[in-house]
């Protein structure tokens, strides 16, 4: 009987330092995938800001925002709509300054309050 409990106790040190393993692996990954989404999304509006400055006007700004969103739209998904892409934009006028952006708000952060990402 001893022997048994014994075994059931090394099992669940086992399970208990591999579940700890997979639970640290995947929080390391969650901030990971949203480091690299808000490097995307200040990306994506930088580029599109950059592209409506050399416009000079507001009115091509906004056909590029809907034009660019309706192709992105197809072949990703709606993430990337022209409310999106303008949050986007909003995210990069905000913050322009990307080092600051990565050390300072908390990726979560920036998803929730910023970009409104469906």
């Amino acid at each position: 009987m001893e022997k048994k409990m014994e075994k059931l106790e090394k099992t669940e040190d086992i399970f208990n330092r591999i579940a700890g393993l997979i639970e640290q692996a995947r929080k390391r990954v969650a901030t990971t995938i949203n480091e690299e989404m808000v490097l995307l999304y200040w990306n994506i509006g930088k580029a599109v800001r950059e592209e409506i400055i050399k416009s000079k006007r507001a009115e091509y700004g906004e056909k590029i925002v809907n034009s660019v969103s309706s192709q992105l739209v197809i072949k990703y998904d709606k993430s990337f709509s022209a409310r999106n892409l303008w949050f986007m934009i909003q995210f990069y006028e905000a913050f322009p300054n990307l080092s600051a952006v990565m050390k300072e708000l908390p990726c979560q952060s920036y998803q929730k309050r910023l970009l409104k990402i469906n």
